[in-house]
């Protein structure tokens, strides 16, 4: 009850004992008793414990790239990755889709790619159940590159890829991981 009697009353002056955060989200005393809360008092942001839909997709995904792609060199990590599809799937044992996006270095090269395979470990050129692609963000899939070696594992949980995809001149080695979101 001692705590709760210190604070009414509390007002921003130089003598109080409120810590300052504190002191700074209690609005000042109305000069009118039967003066209902100003219009123009704001609540005070506060900061979310939750990420942003953004900080938490670019978790979800950690790839690595080389080579070139749409006549574009790239090398290293992929960043603002996010998925766009996060692993769905139509039944058990059913294909699962996860389609993303990112950029690639050193020049921010926009990219996107298809991983739907059904669920299990599975090599490319030797009978992968499913698709996959990279491409320009925004591309025609006709100029996407297909997988022509390594290996790619898909469970709901997520997946991991270590392949090279490729189409006429350009040649492009993706990396890395995906984690699905939990349903």
């Amino acid at each position: 009850m001692a705590l709760l009697s210190s604070c009414v009353g509390a007002t921003n002056s130089p003598t109080s004992t409120l810590p300052p955060a504190v002191i700074g989200s209690i609005p000042a005393p109305s000069s009118s008793p039967s003066a209902g809360p100003s219009s123009s008092t704001k609540p005070s942001a506060s900061p979310s414990l939750a990420p942003s839909a953004e900080a938490s997709s670019l978790e979800a995904i950690t790839f690595d790239v080389s080579g070139s792609i749409g006549g574009k060199p790239v090398s290293g990590r992929l960043t603002n990755g996010m998925l766009t599809v996060p692993c769905s799937a139509a039944g058990a044992n059913q294909v699962l889709v996860v389609h993303w996006t990112g950029s690639a270095p050193p020049s921010s090269v926009p990219l996107q790619g298809e991983i739907d395979l059904k669920p299990g470990t599975w090599t490319f050129g030797s009978g992968a159940q499913g698709t996959a692609s990279v491409g320009l963000e925004g591309g025609k899939a006709t100029d996407s590159l297909v997988p022509s070696s390594g290996t790619v594992t898909t469970t709901p949980a997520g997946g991991s890829i270590d392949a090279t995809f490729t189409s006429g001149a350009d040649s492009l080695h993706l990396s890395g991981s995906w984690v699905c979101p939990k349903s």
